[in-house]
């Protein structure tokens, strides 16, 4: 083989190597395509998850001989994330339509985080209670971190709550059994920041825009 035919087999073997050491770093553990075919693959399983176990994860619980329906919408929600508190109102405006609650919140707080559990467990206890819309409010309105756990003490100081009723829920670990709830399906659907919007659809969207949360909710009614 002539020197110019080496060189040739020589490049093409340089080029093969070449080629095979991105495909291996780029594909590898911790490389770009690896990441973002695992990001894929774990965003198809959260939209299955969705769209298979929608009634159970959207399911709002009723008195009524209508059972357990589910919302149009479901919200990973944190009293004390600045940017739930940014829509807070849209929140709780989206609670009731007509008859039937739209939105169904769950709730998702950081490992630690007392004021967020407590008022997260307040919520919780006045959505039995029926006093959700007055305790939401009254959550937004206070400073959560600056009242720390004297959260309950604030939020009733108002009066017109059942207060009985509430701390009874808090004291019952049926409400810890519920939070606890909230933060699995936040791991099974691989939700890690609020406010966290979920449509039936399986359709995500992270953030605090009004015209984009209004949209995925209009999706289950379309």
């Amino acid at each position: 083989m002539s020197v110019d035919g080496q060189l040739r087999v020589a490049s093409r073997v340089v080029t093969a190597l070449i080629l095979v050491a991105a495909v291996v770093v780029f594909f590898g553990p911790s490389g770009l395509g690896n990441r973002t075919l695992r990001g894929v693959l774990a965003q198809w399983r959260a939209q299955a998850i969705v769209k298979r176990e929608w009634l159970e994860l959207a399911a709002i619980r009723e008195g009524s001989t209508a059972g357990v329906v589910a919302a149009d919408g479901v919200v990973f929600f944190d009293y004390t994330c600045e940017y739930c508190r940014r829509i807070g109102a849209i929140v709780g405006g989206a609670v009731r339509r007509s008859d039937a609650e739209r939105l169904r919140i769950r709730y998702l707080t950081r490992s630690g985080d007392a004021p967020a559990r407590l008022a997260a467990s307040l919520a919780v206890c006045s959505e039995h209670s029926g006093d959700f819309l007055t305790v939401h409010s009254r959550l937004m309105n206070t400073d959560l971190r600056e009242v720390g756990t004297s959260i309950i003490d604030k939020i009733f100081e108002a009066g017109g709550i059942d207060r009985d009723a509430i701390n009874r829920c808090l004291a019952h670990t049926s409400t810890e059994h519920r939070l606890s709830e909230d933060s699995t399906w936040s791991a099974r659907l691989g939700i890690r920041g609020t406010p966290t919007f979920v449509s039936r659809r399986g359709r995500f969207y992270l953030g605090s825009d009004s015209t984009a949360i209004k949209r995925l909710l209009d999706e289950a009614v379309d």
